[in-house]
């Protein structure tokens, strides 16, 4: 084990079993919050969506208590155990969370987190091992064995039931859960003006997105990128000249700002969210698959992907082509992960 992995492990076991108090606060529900601390602006348009539903299932009148999942909270944070927790659409899950984990847990986590439902929670990565000693604890005393999670695709799903659990659901995304029948038909089928595009500075190929580039401002008459993570920006003008791409800065405000000010204008990029964002405000959406989540989600729902390694060869003939968006929900999940909560003495 490399020295990185080995202080991520120790501090997550310290972390989890770290001593505090154990007194519970009755009126308020604790939401893990994706977007608090973190350098990658797709988090806030997962929170948008997962507070816009929770406002819905619970109201707005409980105090919800927002804490980070992707930096370490601080321990009076967690002085007091929460009667219900949701932790927000992330793909935290992994075999081995002790050795590597996406969810920085708080310190006294074993003593004051229990009754966690999941809102759209997926996998992190594609595996085939499995789950270790801690990860299981995690899962038996962590998440709840009562209450039914969500999660957005059928890798996810599968891969807990065959580790044994089985209250969970196959909801997609909770930043998908707008696109019905109704909002995907009016959604423009023909190709747009503009467009807006997004890299990924974590998961690069340089050859395949200068292509989608150089295909974007052959065929649009005004290119813009939007900055979703702090280090794109470097990445794009290590690959391009960004002299005649309109850049947008990397706050969730700023591109919305743009969906909702550009009536003719398409989406075309690898950010995943960033798309199901662009569908959600009416506009034409092609996303280009560069991990399991796409991948996995243009599967399970329709979503108008297409892979990373077809797009020097069938993306321009897709943006010219008519783009149908006709996205498939599981309502009646969805329908019922909101309604277990009905009657609950918190809303």
């Amino acid at each position: 084990m490399g020295i990185r992995k080995c202080i991520n492990t120790i501090s997550n076991v310290v972390a989890y079993n770290f001593p505090v108090g154990e007194s519970v606060e009755t009126d308020m529900i604790r939401v893990f919050d994706t977007s608090v601390g973190s350098d990658n602006a797709g988090d806030y348009i997962i929170m948008h969506y997962c507070n816009l539903i929770l406002d819905e299932v619970f109201g707005t009148d409980i105090k919800r208590q927002y804490v980070p999942t992707h930096v370490r909270p601080a321990v009076s944070e967690f002085i007091k155990r929460a009667p219900l927790s949701i932790f927000c659409g992330t793909n935290i899950l992994y075999s081995n969370m002790q050795e590597h984990s996406m969810w920085k847990m708080p310190f006294g986590a074993g003593k004051t987190i229990s009754n966690v439902v999941g809102l759209g929670l997926g996998w992190e990565y594609y595996e085939d091992r499995e789950l270790s000693g801690y990860t299981r604890k995690i899962f038996d005393e962590i998440f709840s064995n009562d209450l039914v999670h969500s999660v957005r695709d059928k890798y996810t799903y599968e891969k807990l039931k065959a580790f044994g659990y089985n209250n969970v659901l196959f909801t997609a995304c909770p930043t998908m859960w707008r696109l019905d029948e109704k909002h995907c038909g009016s959604i423009p089928t023909g190709k747009g003006k503009s467009v807006v595009t997004t890299i990924t500075d974590y998961n690069k190929d340089p050859d395949s997105d200068r292509a989608m580039l150089d295909i974007l401002k052959k065929n649009y008459e005004k290119v813009y990128v939007w900055i979703q993570g702090e280090k794109d920006r470097g990445y794009l003008e290590s690959i391009c000249d960004v002299s005649s791409l309109e850049l947008i800065d990397s706050t969730y405000e700023a591109y919305t700002k743009v969906l909702e000010s550009e009536s003719n204008l398409d989406f075309v990029g690898t950010r995943l969210h960033a798309g199901i964002h662009a569908l959600n405000l009416g506009h034409r959406t092609i996303i280009v698959a560069i991990d399991n989540r796409a991948k996995e989600m243009g599967k399970d729902t329709n979503l108008p992907i297409i892979s990373r390694e077809d797009v020097s060869d069938k993306l321009e003939g897709m943006i010219n082509s008519e783009v149908k968006t006709e996205i498939l929900l599981p309502t009646e999940n969805i329908k019922r992960w909101k309604d277990q909560f009905k009657g609950d003495e918190r809303k």
